[in-house]
């Protein structure tokens, strides 16, 4: 069960190598090619920024240097006045111009770090949104009004001027006139050129309706604008792709959210030649947060087609369960996806045999790998990935080997989010009889039982504090776990949840003792100390007091019930929100 773990994409990252891997690849490049475009509009978009900040610099040096600064005494108080007056709306179109740019790429929206108050969505691109069409419009009012004051002044400027007495000025300061009108010239062409920009960013960046698609045109300009256009022409959407991901798992957006509003980039990553690959590499990464998004991509691609294939790459996963906080439980939580989209191996018929024929002329043996009609179609079953996965190749210890001894040990953290995946796992008949039938020595699961029952009887009351109280939501997993355990799947199951009958002494007094405990009601959420529960949980608390005879559980009014499926569609609808009426990716 030795798993490979150098190239865990399956190809080399270059050619497609069958049909599938051919739509995928044009399924990216389908996927890359708005992007592109939009790089393109993104990169002029910013050149005409450049311009216009330059041409800023450049008028308003001219205005104080050399005419408030060489010619103020002798400027006729109309231009003295007038250009003041320019100079400081130049200065204050450039300052509200940068203060607007710069918040267009700031953390407009972070998500609550308690648990109980988590938003479960995200604003940021909402109100990104909103910073930049009022920063545009703004900048385009003070242009066009530098523009208007200029063309006025300089429609009246040769009357001014032959009413001036031009020998006295020019013996004074012979260079004015050309000074002066030099410098309303040169603030039209500014005026102009902001104006311009103004069009191009506000008509550029809403021509997509894609979130994704724009989130990359405001990477692109913010990376033109702040390096140089050189640095934004060289990236690449692969490499912006992981970078937002970081980003918004920095903000605390929830995984869920990220998913729903980063569809399109998740699903190019999977997609494009070497995306798995940097996925697998950024797992080692010294940046926590890269690993956090590696990490959790893998949740995010459960539902892809022979996902169970990259074992390399989930095994490496699991070795981020015993990670503290944030790493440890985004490793649990994918384990835990994983798992469910795996709950049903089935049985696949063995490939024909193949048919040798000798030849009589030469003696060569020549394989006929034609189908055998008349050769008999063996049945065999696929090994479940978590138990074909090896995290320590000395003692052979699978996936689900580790989800269990993390459960049992008394240093674990994040209990609730192990049992989740363990929950997950312990629906599949070969992850039960694995648990169940280990070595002597490498057998927990007496030890696991007992560790359930004491986690949904809780700790005695002169428990210490080392001994936390279990939340119910944590009793619920539990329970599940238990009764999974306890009873085996009937004869030809694929799946199972609490199917047949228990045969074993313990199993039976464990049993009942887990009915003991729920009929007394040791998951009472009536007592405040869970603010809400997931469907999920509801679901399977209802099926756990089927399964023992129990009747429903009936309290579920004192918590709040998140759904996901909601949480996923509101989110979807404030993405159509953040680009018009187009629907998000």
């Amino acid at each position: 069960m030795s798993v490979s773990l150098a190239n865990p994409c399956g190809n080399s990252g270059g050619k497609a190598t069958d049909h599938g891997e051919r739509d995928q690849f044009q399924h990216a490049m389908d996927r890359e090619e708005p992007m592109q475009e939009m790089k393109k509009k993104a990169l002029s978009a910013a050149a005409l920024y450049k311009l216009s900040r330059y041409a800023d610099i450049c008028s308003l040096t001219w205005a104080t240097v050399v005419l408030l600064g060489g010619f103020a005494s002798s400027l006729k108080k109309p231009d003295f006045y007038l250009v003041s007056f320019l100079l400081l709306l130049q200065a204050l179109q450039f300052t509200v111009s940068s203060t607007f740019q710069s918040l267009l790429f700031a953390h407009l929206f972070q998500e609550s770090h308690h648990p109980n108050t988590f938003a479960h969505k995200d604003l940021q691109y909402n109100w990104a949104s909103i910073v930049h069409i009022v920063g545009q419009i703004l900048g385009f009012f003070f242009a066009a009004a530098v523009l208007v004051a200029t063309f006025f002044r300089l429609a009246i400027l040769p009357r001014l001027v032959s009413s001036l007495s031009s020998q006295s000025i020019h013996a004074i300061a012979p260079n004015m006139f050309a000074s002066l009108g030099g410098f309303y010239v040169l603030l039209m062409i500014t005026s102009s050129i902001a104006i311009l920009a103004s069009l191009f960013n506000l008509v550029h960046r809403t021509s997509s309706h894609d979130p994704a698609v724009v989130a990359f045109y405001d990477h692109i300009y913010r990376l033109a604008i702040d390096s140089h256009l050189a640095s934004a022409y060289s990236m690449d959407p692969l490499t912006f792709a992981f970078a937002k991901l970081k980003t918004d798992f920095q903000r605390g957006i929830k995984p869920i959210v990220i998913q729903t509003c980063n569809k399109g980039l998740i699903d190019y990553i999977h997609k494009v030649p070497c995306g798995v690959e940097m996925a697998f590499q950024d797992l080692n990464s010294e940046d926590m947060y890269k690993q956090l998004v590696a990490v959790n991509l893998g949740r995010f691609w459960a539902k892809e087609p022979r996902m169970e294939k990259q074992v390399g790459y989930f095994v490496e996963i699991a070795k981020k369960l015993i990670r503290p906080e944030k790493l440890g439980e985004a490793a649990a939580h994918t384990l835990e996806y994983l798992a469910e989209n795996w709950v049903d191996f089935k049985v696949l018929p063995d490939p024909p045999a193949a048919v040798k024929n000798v030849s009589a002329t030469d003696g060569h043996v020549a394989v006929n790998v034609r189908a055998n009609s008349q050769a008999p179609r063996q049945r065999r079953q696929k090994l479940h990935p978590f138990l074909e996965g090896v995290v320590d190749s000395w003692s052979g210890k699978t996936i689900v080997d580790e989800l269990v001894e993390l459960v049992v040990k008394p240093w674990r953290t994040s209990l609730v989010f192990q049992l989740r995946a363990l929950e997950s796992c312990c629906r599949n008949r070969q992850v039960v009889a694995w648990i169940r039938n280990r070595p002597p020595k490498e057998n927990h699961y007496q030890e696991l039982c007992k560790m359930l029952i004491g986690i949904i009887e809780g700790p005695a009351p002169s428990a210490t504090r080392a001994h936390a109280k279990p939340k119910q939501r944590t009793k619920i997993y539990a329970a599940s776990v238990l009764l999974n355990l306890l009873r085996p799947p009937k004869s030809g199951s694929e799946t199972l949840l609490c199917e047949g009958p228990i045969a074993d002494d313990d199993d039976k007094a464990t049993y009942e003792k887990l009915r003991s405990l729920l009929e007394t009601g040791r998951i009472d959420l009536t007592n405040g100390s869970e603010k809400y529960v997931w469907r999920k949980e509801v679901t399977l608390l209802d099926m756990v007091h089927k399964e023992l005879g129990l009747p429903a559980y009936n309290n579920w009014r004192y918590v709040e019930i998140r759904d996901l499926e909601e949480i996923t569609s509101n989110n979807i609808k404030a993405n159509r929100i953040v680009v018009g009426s187009g629907s998000a990716s």
